[in-house]
């Protein structure tokens, strides 16, 4: 295996590492904040759910990630090791002034800025005209039908008509299209789907909390201080831990990804099949970074 190759591979771990560092420590913050569990439970139970989290979906993330961001001819051995250098150095001056960042969104830019570099601006995977104006044309419509649904809802519960319909809109422009998405109406892949994701990531999770929050609210509204403690602090725990395997399904297929790319742009893997080593070295690179425990960011949440 050429020197280049090895320093890729370990330059992908360490992202995967450094992810761990900043990315897994938003689940700890919750429960430790609550007193939930204590810091070292919630750092050990979370490094276990990452490490877990790539075995548990399948190699979708690292298909995306290795194939469809830019073109194989820009995808050398060297523009993949500066994209992840680059990569590493922001996800961990941002980790170290504890600052939360996606470090999936840092390697893509820099996938994107060594494929530029590299060949310029062909080396980037377009969508097409159609596509584009299927997001815009469906987005309108997921606006106006989650305005609607999220007034009656807000008018039922005697919430805030005018901030759910304000809401509703917002977040059923973005819901819409994950929706369209799973039932094949649409397909969006590549650099249009993460870039869309970035706005409908947290739309998807400002919909559901308000939905959430003003169904419990009527449950629990005569409910006493104790007995509401007792049944939510076991379902808090089960859903860090939930968001610590979902994290590692999904960021730690980043090096499962690079490195797949490295094997195939090297010779060394004919087709983009990823080997199950390179799955298992990826969840123990995320597990350790997690387990380091980006205490900094935890305290800056």
């Amino acid at each position: 295996m050429e020197p280049i190759i090895l320093f890729g591979i370990i330059l992908a771990l360490g992202l995967n590492f450094v992810n761990g560092l900043n990315d897994a420590s938003h689940s700890i913050a919750t429960v430790v904040a609550t007193n939930a569990l204590s810091p070292i439970k919630a750092v050990f139970y979370t490094a276990i759910c990452n490490m877990i989290g790539p075995f548990v979906l399948s190699t979708a993330v690292a298909v995306t990630i290795g194939t469809t961001i830019i073109t194989q001819s820009a995808l050398t051995p060297l523009s993949i090791v500066v994209a992840m250098g680059a990569a590493i150095v922001l996800v961990f001056v941002a980790t170290r002034m504890g600052i939360p960042i996606s470090s999936s969104h840092a390697m893509v830019g820099g996938l994107l800025g060594a494929g530029i570099g590299a060949i310029g601006f062909s080396a980037v995977i377009l969508p097409s005209a159609e596509t584009l104006f299927q997001v815009f044309f469906y987005a309108i419509i997921g606006a106006i039908l989650g305005a609607l649904i999220l007034a009656i809802i807000s008018a039922a519960f005697e919430g805030d008509i005018r901030f759910g319909t304000l809401v509703g809109a917002v977040c059923g422009a973005g819901i819409i299209i994950p929706i369209l998405m799973i039932a094949s109406v649409i397909q969006i892949h590549g650099l249009l789907a993460i870039v869309l994701f970035i706005f409908i990531s947290p739309l998807l999770g400002m919909a559901g909390a308000f939905l959430f929050n003003i169904l419990v609210s009527h449950l629990i509204k005569h409910s006493r201080q104790n007995r509401t403690k007792r049944v939510f602090q076991p379902l808090h725990v089960l859903a860090c831990l939930m968001q610590a395997t979902a994290h590692g399904a999904n960021d730690g297929q980043h090096a499962v990804g690079v490195i797949t790319a490295l094997l195939v742009s090297s010779g060394i893997l004919l087709t983009f099949e990823v080997p199950l080593w390179v799955i298992l070295i990826s969840a123990l690179a995320i597990g350790l970074g997690t387990c380091f425990g980006g205490w900094q960011v935890v305290n800056k949440m």
